[in-house]
C-alpha cells in the first residue's frame, strides 16, 4: 500500500512554526514587564530568547516555502506525466465513486474526463462484480514492494460497447483515506480468450474436486450405516424368530431389500461419478471373442435366456475398456428386464474407417418413443421399483461413457416388441510389432 505523507508533514511543521511564534510574542511581553520593572539583566535574558526564537521561526517558514515550491513542482510533475501516459489511470474512492483520471480516458473509454468524474464504478463495470468488489474492498497491498494486482476485465464504453482491458490495481492510502489506483490498458482477444478458458480449467477442477469428494462420502460414509441397519435387522430377525408374525416377517425384510436397493444405487452413483476420472487402459486390445465370454460371466442370466455375439463381433479387435462396462449394462439391461422366460439377446458389430458400431438387440417387450431418450436419464425406470427392482443407472452410465470416450449411443426406432441400442465407438489404434505390422 502506499501512503502519501505530504500534506502530513506539511501540516506538522506549519504547527511548529505556529507554537514558537506564540512564544517569541511571550518573551516579548515578559521583556516589555521586566524594563517597566527595572530588572536589566532579565531584560536581556529575554531578549536573547526573542532573538533565538525569531531565529528559529525564520527558519521553519522558510522550510515551509520551500517544501511548497517543491510540492507545486512535484505536482506539476506527476501532472504532466499523467498527461503523457497512453493508458488511462483512474482513482476511485473507498465508495466506488470515480475521484480523477487522466486524458487518456477519452480513447480507452470514449468519453471526456468530466463524464466520468463523481460516477459509479458500475458505469465502468456493469457486468464484472468481482472487480467492483476488489477496488471496493480494498486492492491488494503492495507496500512490500511487489507489483500492483493484474486483472483481465471486460469494461464498458460510452456508447455501450464492451472492450477487454488488462487493469493494474494498486492501494493508496492517502491521509488515512483509502484509495484504488486502476491504469487500464487495451488488450488483445487472444487474452480474454486465454482468460476464460483459465476460469473454465479453474471451474472444472473445482467440480472434479467436489466430484472426488461425493464419491468418498458415498463409498464410505453413507454406506457404512446401510451396513449397520442391515446387519440390526438381520439380528433382530434371528433373536426375535419364534415371535415374529408374518407382517413382522414381511416388514423386516422389505427393509432388507430396501437396505439393499440403496447400496445398489449409491454403488452405482459412484461408478458414474467415477467416469472420466479413472485412469482407464484404453490402449488394451482383446479379440471380440475373450471380450464376449468377460461379459457374459460378469452377468448373471436366469435358465432361458440366450446371449449371442455375432461372428464379426467374436473376429473383431476390439478396446477393452471401457466397452466390457458398456455391454455389460446392455446385456444385462435386455436380460433382466425382459418379460418372458425364454428369450435371446444378439450383440452385432460392423466395422467402418473412423468408427465401429455396436447393436444390442432383444425380443424383449420394447421401449416407447416417448421413453427413448428419457431412459438415459439418472434413476429413470419404466416399471415402479416395487414392481421390478432396478437402480435405473445402466443407460445412464453408458451413454456417459459413450460421451468421454468420444462415441454415442441411441436407441433405434422401431414398431412393436423388441429393442436395439446403438453404439458407436472410434475405430482404436491397433498396437504393432517392431516391424511396424498390426500385432
Amino acid at each position: 500500500m502506499t501512503v502519501l505523507r505530504g500534506d502530513l508533514w506539511r501540516g506538522a511543521d506549519v504547527s511548529k512554526g505556529v507554537v514558537l511564534t506564540a512564544l517569541v510574542l511571550i518573551l516579548i511581553g515578559g521583556l516589555v514587564l521586566a524594563i517597566a520593572a527595572n530588572v536589566p539583566g532579565l531584560g536581556a535574558v529575554l531578549l536573547a530568547g526573542i532573538a533565538i526564537c525569531s531565529l528559529v521561526v525564520g527558519r521553519r517558514i522558510a522550510g515551509v516555502a520551500h517544501y511548497g515550491r517543491n510540492s507545486v513542482s512535484n505536482h506539476a510533475l506527476t501532472q504532466a506525466v499523467l498527461e503523457c501516459l497512453p493508458d488511462a489511470v483512474v482513482v476511485f474512492g473507498a465508495d466506488g465513486t470515480i475521484e480523477t483520471t487522466n486524458p487518456a480516458v477519452e480513447r480507452v473509454f470514449g468519453c471526456h474526463a468530466s463524464d466520468l468524474i463523481g460516477q459509479h464504478i458500475s458505469v465502468v463495470f456493469p457486468n464484472e462484480e468481482r472487480v467492483r468488489r476488489i477496488l471496493l474492498e480494498g486492492a491488494p497491498n503492495t507496500s512490500d514492494g511487489t507489483a500492483p494486482a493484474t486483472l483481465l476485465v471486460t469494461a464498458r464504453k460510452r456508447t455501450g460497447e464492451d472492450i477487454a482491458l488488462e487493469a493494474r490495481v494498486n492501494s493508496v492510502d492517502f491521509n488515512g483515506r483509502l484509495k484504488a489506483v486502476v491504469v487500464f490498458s487495451p488488450t488483445d482477444d487472444g487474452k480474454m480468450d486465454n482468460r476464460y478458458t483459465e476460469e473454465l480449467i479453474r471451474d472444472l477442477e473445482r467440480t472434479t474436486n467436489e466430484l472426488d469428494k461425493l464419491a468418498y462420502v458415498t463409498s464410505h460414509d453413507l454406506k457404512a450405516p446401510l451396513r449397520v441397519i442391515d446387519n440390526a435387522s438381520k439380528w433382530l430377525a434371528e433373536d426375535l424368530a419364534p415371535h415374529l408374525t408374518d407382517d413382522t416377517r414381511e416388514s423386516l425384510a422389505m427393509l432388507q431389500g430396501r437396505v439393499a436397493r440403496m447400496e445398489r444405487l449409491l454403488d452405482a452413483l459412484l461408478e458414474l461419478s467415477r467416469i472420466g476420472r479413472m485412469d482407464l487402459d484404453e490402449s488394451e486390445v482383446i479379440d471380440g471373442s475373450e471380450l464376449a465370454r468377460e461379459v457374459v460371466l460378469s452377468i448373471e442370466i436366469p435358465a432361458g435366456m440366450h446371449v449371442y455375439f455375432d461372428t464379426a463381433f467374436q473376429n473383431a479387435h476390439l478396446p477393452r475398456s471401457p466397452l466390457n462396462e458398456i455391454l455389460h449394462h446392455l446385456v444385462g439391461n435386455a436380460v433382466h428386464h425382459h418379460d418372458e422366460k425364454r428369450g435371446e439377446v444378439v450383440v452385432s458389430f460392423t466395422d467402418s474407417d473412423d468408427h465401429l458400431t455396436l447393436r444390442v438387440s432383444d425380443d424383449g417387450p420394447g421401449i416407447p418413443a416417448e421413453y427413448r431418450e428419457k431412459v438415459f436419464e439418472v434413476f429413470q425406470t419404466l416399471k415402479r421399483r416395487d414392481e421390478f427392482e432396478s437402480c435405473g443407472m445402466g443407460l445412464a452410465i453408458v451413454r456417459k461413457h459413450a460421451q468421454v470416450g468420444g462415441g454415442s449411443v441411441m436407441i433405434e426406432n422401431s414398431e412393436g416388441r423388441g429393442t436395439t441400442v446403438r453404439v458407436e465407438w472410434p475405430t482404436p489404434r491397433l498396437p504393432s510389432d517392431a516391424s511396424g505390422q498390426v500385432a
